[in-house]
């Protein structure tokens, strides 16, 4: 599973007994749902480069969606070499995540594996515009960074350094170190990350049109929600649209960007498994 942006999948919080468990609902509920009607599937998800708990050696301002791409790679080597030859591997990506595994159907010469895009899109140009602001667009063209909205776990003494504002007037309010915290169920607050104007250029660059297009052979099901307001609709049908065989276009009516409801999310589980069974 390849999270979304701003997202993670695992609690990066090194001094709690939830270090290292899903933290985001979409992996969550994946998982166990999974774990409860696929006994013979394991399950696989990480924090991207750059994300909370995997910022060691790349921090998230400079995050790029190009490493993430070979973030994936790595991991679905990974498991193609603990599985063998013969496995079927799903790879399912949520919104940005939908973005990486769109990706991965060029990087990736392997006829076992199946790309699955929930809430994905075609045209990064406007993909850039709807997880980004107008006033962060123009900062990342005044600054050359700009200030990320991220939900970090209150008071972990694994946080990243984040401000509790976005604007410059407030740019020097940056907590570096706060009191731990080891709960096993965070509370979560809205804060803002420092993120370079290079991932709004990589971003531009990502070749998504010739993944998409090109005739890999690996299977591309694409998974939207109608009533996504975070990414439109019609951003998922176009994908669909766009994308060469074979594909496959499930359309999950009243479902918004995340599932949230009990009955859409379980609609997009059964599609998921499906594919698990094909």
């Amino acid at each position: 599973y390849l999270h979304g942006f701003p997202d993670q999948s695992l609690d990066h919080r090194r001094e709690a007994d939830g270090f290292g468990q899903c933290t985001s609902r979409f992996a969550r509920k994946l998982r166990e749902h999974i774990k409860s009607k696929h006994h013979s599937v394991a399950f696989c998800t990480f924090n991207f480069s750059g994300t909370p708990g995997s910022d060691d050696d790349t921090p998230f301002a400079e995050k790029l969606v190009s490493a993430e791409v070979q973030d994936a790679c790595c991991v679905v080597s990974h498991v193609r070499a603990v599985l063998g030859p013969a496995a079927k591997i799903c790879v399912v990506g949520l919104s940005t995540g939908a973005i990486v595994a769109a990706l991965l159907r060029e990087s990736l010469r392997d006829a076992q594996i199946h790309i699955v895009c929930v809430a994905g899109l075609f045209d990064v140009a406007a993909g850039l515009l709807y997880d980004f602001e107008p006033w962060q667009l123009r900062q990342f063209d005044h600054w050359g960074w700009c200030w990320k909205e991220f939900y970090l776990p209150i008071g972990s003494s694994s946080n990243p350094p984040y401000s509790i504002s976005s604007d410059d007037e407030h740019a020097d309010q940056i907590v570096d170190v706060a009191t731990p915290v080891a709960s096993p169920t965070p509370s979560f607050s809205k804060v803002f990350l420092r993120l370079n104007s290079s991932y709004r250029d990589d971003f531009l660059q990502l070749p998504l049109e010739r993944s998409v297009c090109g005739h890999s052979g690996i299977p591309l099901s694409v998974i939207h929600g109608q009533k996504d307001q975070s990414v439109p609709f019609e951003a998922g049908k176009q994908l669909y649209e766009r994308a060469a065989e074979p594909k496959f276009w499930h359309p999950i009516p009243s479902g918004d960007h995340l599932f949230r409801s009990d009955k859409t999310f379980k609609k997009v589980m059964r599609e998921i498994s499906l594919i698990l069974q094909g």
